[in-house]
Parts: C-alpha cells; structure tokens; sequence
C-alpha cells in the first residue's frame, strides 16, 4: 500500500469498510475493473472527478466527505440533531 495515499483514497477505504461495500460492487458503479478500484484505493492511481461523484452516491455521502469535509449533522427545526429528540437531550444534560 502507498503511504502517500489521497485524502480521497483514505476517506473511500474507511467508509467502505464502515459500509462494508465490496470492491466488485465498486468496479461495476465506477466501470472500472476490480484492478483499477483497487490502484485508486491505494493511492497508486487518483480517482477523477466523475468517479468521486459516483462512489460518493454509491457510499450515500456527500462529495466533501470523500475530500476530508466532516459529515454534515443534520438538525431539524428544533435546532437538534435529527437521530436526537429534546427529551432525550433533556435526559442527558441531567
């Protein structure tokens, strides 16, 4: 593996993993081999610009995550996080 790996090859290989997509499934959305998914997760070779799009749709990311941008939080019109209810922030500020 290269240790000069992209930002985006390094972003890729961890939410892969965390999703647990396989490379084939990659190759396919991409219309690449399994060798060329492979040559850009290891930083040998650089995604295009295209296919960061692409594998950013395929992880249900937004395109800055794959650059190293933090996952946005989501926050509904209660100014909380979408996945956290105010009892529940009530509860734990007790």
């Amino acid at each position: 593996m290269t240790t000069n790996a992209s930002p985006v090859a390094e972003e890729a290989r961890a939410l892969i993993a965390r999703k647990r997509i396989r490379q084939p499934v990659i190759a396919k959305a991409l219309g690449l081999s399994q060798a060329a998914v492979s040559r850009r997760l290891t930083g040998d070779v650089d995604f295009y610009s295209g296919e960061v799009k692409t594998l950013a749709a395929l992880l249900e990311v937004p395109v800055g995550v794959l650059y190293g941008d933090p996952m946005p939080v989501e926050v509904d019109s209660n100014h909380q996080p979408a996945d956290e209810s105010p009892a529940k922030s009530l509860r734990a500020a007790s």
